[in-house]
């Protein structure tokens, strides 16, 4: 058996161990819950596009440079991934769900207030106009909704085993309907108000994630992974802490520089290794298919988060919509997300499409629609782009949550899924970069959609990959069940004819009759009867084949 075969049968005997989901009953609360956290902070999050119009012409800066307030909200969001997932693992989702809510809101509250006559000065040294403040302060609140909104995606597999793509696409929806509702409402209080008091009142909004991680009550199916994972940790800690001691000699050849360090370097790389392991990195180096998903989901993050940010600002600058109109363009996405995470769990729960397949249609339609939209002037056809972009666009982040549940055990889920959004923050700077960059070379942002475009179609491919490889791990599974049933029935022969001896000799000694040669020839055509049932399996074996 190789070890792939054992790491997976190793796996399914946890999984079978584990104590089952609930499928229903407080999960659904957990469920709305989630819900309601993806409203707030997804629709902030991809809705700033709202805000950094407002800044560009507050404080008459380029694309680029104003780009680096949302560049900031991505990056800790996205860096800060491992460690909130990693602590999910360790205290569970309530908790850390709680503090990232108090994190965002404490963020967003102080930031409400960065116009102190030191902060102006600081600012004019690096980017003028103190936009290095307004950064620092953006950390702060991308670490907040890193806290509260990953741990609140990946508790849903533990309240769900059969209706997980059903639920996970419901919880995932909020993010949608955020889309729907947080930009207008984001530009009629900047539009009643200024953007400080509108940070004031979305810091109270975002108080309510904190209520909503007080209902996330652990499950007996994440005590025990927990359980599980603390094992592990404490026996990690044990077996490292001999690399505390001294570890060389204070001899001769240590003052001449000869370090003997032969018997060291397995220890440091198990350390090492350990480290990797509870952030999650580790499954990188372990999992090919692991690997390619993260391909997947990087070039993904480099068209798709830029092309939603820069969707309404090229309706203001290039075709010349008024912000408000510009604003419903993301609202049009939001509806699109909402209705494809909404229903493409039902697609999944009933096997009719794998995720892996979806994914990459939803790809390569998404790279077609962002192409296509610097060609679009009206209004209209500007709503069309949007609304096809947002269906396309919005199963993502469950499609990646799904496809690592096919290859990891439900405890590492979260690790996995915290690692793919490490590496999408910085495929997100990217993109976002890249897209404001060309902007300011070339007053407009055609060629910013056409490189986004192209990153779209790119991730599509390596979805085909992935479709392509799990294709070839159904059709080794099958042959390794037939080969199973073939051994069962290897057995389930032998047993019988077994049996029948022990029976047969066991009337003999109650008879008390003395074994003749037709007893010996009933043993010999007992065996006679095990060969020739063998031999008929095997028959039956290659006709399967």
């Amino acid at each position: 058996m190789t070890t792939q075969h054992y790491k997976y049968s190793e796996r399914m005997e946890d999984i079978r161990i584990a104590p089952e989901a609930p499928d229903g009953g407080w999960g659904w609360v957990a469920v709305v819950a989630t819900f309601t956290v993806g409203t707030i902070l997804a629709g902030y999050l991809k809705g700033i596009g709202v805000l950094l119009v407002e800044w560009q012409l507050y404080y008459d800066v380029g694309a680029k440079d104003v780009s680096w307030i949302g560049v900031a909200i991505s990056l800790l969001t996205a860096t800060s991934g491992p460690l909130a997932t990693s602590l999910t693992t360790r205290y569970g989702s309530r908790s850390v769900v709680v503090c990232g809510g108090v994190v965002m809101a404490t963020s967003l509250f102080v930031a409400s207030f960065t116009n102190a006559l030191w902060h102006l000065y600081i600012a004019s040294v690096f980017s003028g106009k103190y936009l290095l403040v307004q950064k620092a302060q953006r950390s702060l609140l991308g670490l907040g909704i890193s806290l509260s909104f990953f741990p609140a995606l990946t508790a849903i597999g533990f309240y769900f085993e059969k209706k997980v793509g059903f639920a996970n696409g419901i919880a995932f929806s909020g993010s949608g309907l955020g889309l729907i509702i947080i930009p207008p409402f984001l530009q009629f209080l900047l539009d009643s108000l200024d953007w400080r008091r509108t940070l004031r009142i979305f810091a109270g909004c975002a108080l309510i994630t904190c209520l909503c991680g007080l209902v996330m009550i652990p499950t007996k199916r994440q005590k025990y992974w927990m359980r599980k994972e603390t094992k592990k940790r404490k026996k990690s800690l044990k077996q490292n802490s001999e690399l505390l001691q001294p570890s060389m000699r204070q001899n001769e050849s240590f003052v001449s520089g000869n370090v003997e360090n032969s018997e060291n370097s397995p220890k440091l790389r198990k350390l090492v290794y350990s480290c990797l392991k509870f952030s999650g990195f580790h499954v990188i180096f372990e999992n090919k298919q692991y690997r390619i998903i993260l391909m997947v989901s990087i070039w993904t993050s480099i068209g798709s988060y830029a092309s939603l940010v820069y969707f309404n600002a090229r309706a203001v600058f290039d075709v010349g919509l008024s912000q408000l109109q510009a604003s419903y363009l993301v609202s049009a996405i939001g509806i699109g997300n909402l209705i494809a995470r909404s229903s493409h769990g039902i697609l999944l729960d009933r096997k009719w499409i794998t995720p892996a397949l979806m994914y990459a249609f939803t790809s390569f339609v998404s790279a077609v629609v962002i192409a296509l939209y610097p060609f679009s002037r009206c209004f209209v056809s500007l709503l069309v782009c949007a609304f096809v972009f947002g269906i396309a666009n919005g199963p993502y982040p469950s499609l990646q949550v799904m496809l690592l549940r096919d290859m990891l055990l439900p405890g590492e889920v979260s690790r996995g899924y915290g690692v793919v959004v490490f590496f999408n923050g910085f495929a997100m700077v990217v993109g976002l970069f890249a897209m404001g960059y060309l902007f300011d070379t070339t007053g407009n942002y055609n060629l910013s959609f056409y490189v986004a475009g192209a990153t779209l179609f790119i991730s599509g491919i390596f979805a085909c990959f992935i479709v392509h490889h799990q294709n070839q791990q159904t059709v080794e599974s099958d042959l390794e069940n037939d080969s199973c049933n073939h051994r069962k029935a290897h057995m389930d022969a032998d047993r019988t004819c077994t049996l029948e001896m022990v029976q047969n000799k066991e009337w003999l000694a109650q008879e008390n009759v003395e074994p003749t040669n037709d007893t010996a020839d009933s043993s010999d055509e007992c065996s006679n009867r095990i060969e020739g049932s063998r031999v008929k399996v095997d028959l039956q074996y290659e006709e399967l084949i």
